[in-house]
């Protein structure tokens, strides 16, 4: 996936020590950190490090340093806030020091002292971009020492998304991207050669992917929010919408989209990004069988099949159609008709099921079909979900309401069931994604 390296907020200590006086500023260079030889031969990785845990970190030299792996997931922004201690020593036998590196080998954060009483290191790197961290820990002296490296339980992370947003002072739909938290976005596009044919189709690292319809062409739209740069892909079909999973190693980047193929029966496609052929897998839905009601949920990795809800007339099912053979097979019966369906990390799904007087949130196991209500987001005084959900990211799923003519921002804990209003905005929007 295509990512950016965006600048982390970050506490940069100056190395201090209770010793200033016996004590110089260290010279360590990480100009190579970047190279593989460089940690293989300066840095011994011991394990991993979370917010909320913690870790002793046997200390001897060589290698000159010991590692935990640190990771921000896809779509957020994360934090590490760690002390760095020698239990049981004085700073005259243990002196900890310790770095934050990024995917890159370039500090992002550095501690000798926490503060003139104390030897202890402290790390406070916040608002970092999603990726791989490294955090390095050795003895100032290069002495023989065990440390205990305690991360401070986790600070919520902002979430960042692409919105579609109908802008009040031109005909045209913007293109805007922004934090949840803060309700607060910045335009980088407008769509004035057409409109927004469907929802965002993904967010991958700086580019936004969108179908549009221009003057009855339809077309794949990749934006860069950076620089404003657009490529259109033109397709021959309008999808009612379309999925853009990441792709196996060595794979073309492919999307898949359900349209009307011939008749009254409705064909899953396969569209090559690169070349914008579109090929024909096989038929999901007829007068038979029933037609899929709402856009594809997802890929199921595991089984290298295509998730969708198809209704017959009489229930709805979770179907499931190979991207290899077009086969297609029931997953599931559902009994409920969610107005969304939102694959989890976890592989289950979570529904919400609009209804006249709430909006009950179901987790569903795709494994054994179980619909199991955890929440309920709507209602006399609540007002109701609208225009689809905003994505998963940090155990939560986020949604808009409306209530009474306000847009709310709303988090619903997709274990507990637990609901959090976010912020409220403006105005709403068409469409919201998080980062893929």
């Amino acid at each position: 996936m295509r990512r950016t390296l965006r600048l982390a907020t970050f506490a940069l200590l100056a190395a201090c020590s209770a010793s200033p006086s016996t004590k110089s500023a260290p010279d360590d260079d990480f100009s190579a950190a970047a190279k593989s030889d460089w940690f293989s031969s300066k840095v011994q990785i011991v394990g991993t490090i979370a917010p909320g845990t913690s870790a002793d970190v046997p200390y001897a030299n060589p290698p000159l340093y010991r590692g935990l792996r640190f990771t921000v997931d896809a779509g957020t922004r994360g934090a590490l806030v760690a002390r760095i201690s020698a239990p049981g020593k004085s700073p005259e036998e243990a002196d900890p020091m310790a770095w934050l590196l990024d995917a890159s080998g370039a500090p992002v954060a550095f501690n000798d002292d926490a503060d003139a009483t104390t030897a202890d290191a402290l790390i406070e790197a916040r608002n970092l971009a999603p990726g791989s961290y490294t955090l390095l820990v050795r003895d100032y002296a290069r002495r023989t020492a065990t440390f205990r490296v305690e991360a401070q339980p986790a600070e919520r992370p902002d979430v960042e998304v692409v919105a579609l947003q109908i802008d009040p002072e031109s005909p045209y739909t913007r293109v805007v991207r922004g934090f949840l938290s803060t309700g607060s976005y910045t335009t980088f596009s407008s769509l004035t050669g057409g409109f927004a044919a469907g929802p965002i189709v993904a967010v991958d690292g700086d580019t936004v992917f969108l179908q549009v319809d221009q003057g009855g062409t339809n077309g794949l739209l990749a934006i860069n929010h950076k620089t404003a740069a657009v490529s259109t892909t033109l397709l021959s079909r309008s999808y009612w919408s379309l999925v853009r999973p990441r792709p196996p190693a060595s794979q073309p980047q492919r999307l898949y989209g359900i349209a009307p193929a011939v008749l009254d029966d409705y064909g899953l496609y396969a569209i090559d990004e690169a070349t914008g052929t579109e090929t024909l897998l096989g038929v999901v839905g007829d007068k038979g069988t029933g037609w899929p009601t709402r856009e594809p949920i997802g890929v199921d990795t595991a089984t290298n099949e295509l998730l969708f809800d198809r209704f017959d007339g009489n229930t709805h099912g979770l179907f499931a159609v190979s991207l290899t053979t077009g086969a297609v097979r029931r997953r599931a019966l559902l009994t409920h008709s969610y107005a969304s369906l939102t694959r989890l990390p976890d592989g289950d799904l979570i529904g919400v099921d609009v209804e006249p007087t709430r909006a009950p949130v179901y987790r569903i196991s795709l494994a054994s079909g179980e619909e199991r209500a955890i929440a309920d987001v709507g209602g006399t005084g609540l007002g109701f979900p609208m225009n689809g959900t905003i994505g998963v990211a940090n155990g939560e799923l986020y949604l808009q309401r409306d209530r009474n003519g306000v847009t709310e921002i709303v988090a619903v804990d997709v274990r507990s069931g637990v609901v959090r209003d976010i912020t409220r905005v403006a105005a709403s929007f068409i469409a919201m994604k998080l980062e893929q």
